[in-house]
């Protein structure tokens, strides 16, 4: 099975966006196949050196730049929701410290 190739793609993946890069625009030359598989997995890209060819999941590439921004908001908004939750798992276990060396206080007070 053939499947058109773009000619640009845009990638965008979390190192990148907790890097606070935007979509790394690329010129793919190829699809990769996984194993006995008809859908494309992978997206390749030459390099300038011989031989030297990069991979790209096809769940991080985007043909459209709108496309590659919507996925960053998409990517963002969930950084934000876990990083939030580990500050409140934080915030819990500061409060049981608190609540911990309050007792403690008032037992040697007594």
């Amino acid at each position: 099975m053939d499947h058109e190739l773009p000619t640009y793609m845009w990638v965008v993946t979390r190192a990148r966006t907790r890097a606070g890069k935007g979509p790394l625009k690329i010129a793919p030359v190829g699809y990769g196949y996984a194993y006995q598989g008809d859908k494309p997995v992978w997206i390749r890209t030459a390099s300038q050196q011989e031989h030297n060819e990069k991979l790209y999941s096809m769940t991080e590439c985007y043909v459209t730049p709108e496309a590659a921004m919507d996925a960053i908001n998409i990517m963002i908004k969930l950084e934000i929701f876990r990083e939030q939750a580990k500050l409140n798992k934080l915030k819990d276990k500061f409060t049981e410290a608190r609540r911990a060396a309050k007792e403690c206080f008032l037992k040697s007070l007594s």
